[in-house]
């Protein structure tokens, strides 16, 4: 448990269902842990691990600090996430089973010594009775004051041979009992320590987090926007004064152009998906037309299409929507330009319709496609299908990723198929906000 709150932070953070299990079963193997969990910011499990017991904790709101809850057979822990803010919560349940079966041996040998304190009794008691009495009385006073908790007291009384013998089995019994609690006690201690040091650890890790952000955002798209500036006038330049000599200097220059784009493009797709990570996302509704935005859209990305000889086209009527245009601007350019990505001499088509208040848009491509058993992995943050640094097709794998997590913002969803006879169809369900 010791790095469990910092370990379940990255998987949690880039939403990998997988990854989060991996991290659950590994601290499953603590000694008496029986189930651990990790919990996103709107309370849904995204992975557990270990048995199916609950403390009957039920988190309605933001946790602030570690939690410690104790039921009849276990102690729970539970300890915030934090990245930037709260984004969810990790659980881990241990088992008092050993603790209980110390007890269970200290009942069962206090059931034998008063058995046999009553058969002594019972034979000794004319000769013995004031002696004997008091001996029961005494034990009585040990274990009461053992069970209100002072767990130093030990019998002290004398006797017959038989009296001493029972004194000493008792001392031992709460000796090993003392013993156990403390290991206990002790346990408990180390984990939540382990707890409290995993949070301070988070949020230095939230803090380097922002540094970093600020990094890119200040260090490496300054200059970009410089380089894409004076790359510009020195076409604009190379164009009013245009020779043979001049042609090949503008040819690369736009080359070198498109690539400043294209960088400047994967920054803004990483702080993006930081921004995501971050609940740093704020909805604001508009109403605007459909088709004067996808008709944008295509026309800021033919010149991306040609790079493959692809052809953009769309379809669809002029209804008007009321969502978040920013969101909506994403989704659709995150779409159109995988397309464009993954198909050559190929056409990229987007249309659309409305229905039960949500529009239905649709992109297709006669690319390469995706394998059936590829239709959920390519969400994935980070996730491509060629993970070499040699392979055909650029980009960080984070297009998807971020169109699926913007749809679960605005409450609608994504679903790939196969396009007939070559190719994908992406099909993006978006709310018609009313409200």
């Amino acid at each position: 448990m010791k790095v469990f709150s910092d370990s379940a932070s990255f998987p949690l953070i880039v939403g990998s269902i997988s990854h989060s299990n991996d991290v659950a079963k590994s601290f499953l193997s603590a000694n008496n842990v029986v189930r651990t969990s990790i919990v996103n910011q709107k309370n849904d499990v995204v992975a557990t691990a270990g048995s199916d017991v609950n403390c009957g904790m039920i988190i309605d709101k933001t946790i602030i600090d570690i939690i410690r809850l104790e039921t009849n057979d276990y102690w729970c822990f539970y300890s915030p996430i934090v990245q930037d803010k709260y984004i969810g919560y990790v659980e881990m349940i241990v088992s008092k089973k050993e603790y209980k079966e110390i007890i269970n041996k200290l009942i069962f040998v206090l059931f034998v010594i008063s058995l046999v304190s009553s058969i002594l009794y019972s034979v000794l008691i004319s000769k013995f009775s004031k002696p004997f009495t008091k001996t029961l009385i005494d034990m009585a006073n040990v274990l009461n004051l053992f069970n209100k908790g002072d767990h130093d007291v030990r019998a002290n009384f004398t006797g017959a041979p038989e009296i001493i013998g029972i004194r000493d089995i008792l001392n031992s019994v709460l000796s090993d009992v003392q013993n156990s609690t403390h290991n206990l006690e002790q346990l408990v201690d180390e984990r939540t320590y382990a707890l409290k040091l995993a949070l301070d650890n988070s949020n230095s890790a939230n803090v380097y987090k922002d540094q970093l952000m600020s990094i890119v955002s200040h260090e490496m798209k300054t200059p970009l926007h410089a380089i894409d500036g004076y790359t510009q006038l020195c076409i604009e330049n190379l164009t009013d004064n245009i020779d043979c000599s001049n042609t090949e200097s503008i040819f690369l220059l736009q080359k070198s152009l498109n690539r400043v784009n294209d960088l400047t493009h994967l920054i803004d797709n990483i702080l993006i998906q930081a921004q995501i990570a971050a609940n740093q996302f704020n909805i604001n509704y508009s109403r605007f037309l459909v088709f004067d935005e996808i008709e944008s859209y295509c026309e800021q990305l033919k010149d991306f299409a040609r790079k493959s000889n692809n052809v953009i086209s769309f379809d669809g009527p002029k209804y008007t929507i009321c969502t978040d245009q920013i969101y909506f601007g994403h989704i659709v350019k995150n779409l159109l330009s995988n397309a464009c990505k993954f198909t050559s001499d190929g056409k990229i088509l987007v249309s659309w319709n409305i229905s039960d208040d949500f529009l239905t848009i649709y992109v297709s491509d006669s690319g390469v496609g995706v394998h059936e058993d590829n239709y959920e992995k390519i969400f994935d943050p980070w996730w491509q299908v060629d993970m070499t640094l040699g392979r055909r097709h650029g980009g960080h794998g984070l297009g998807l990723s971020i169109t699926r997590q913007m749809l679960s913002i605005l409450g609608g969803d994504i679903s790939v198929e196969a396009n007939e006879p070559i190719g994908s169809v992406f099909t993006v369900r978006i709310p018609n906000h009313t409200g």
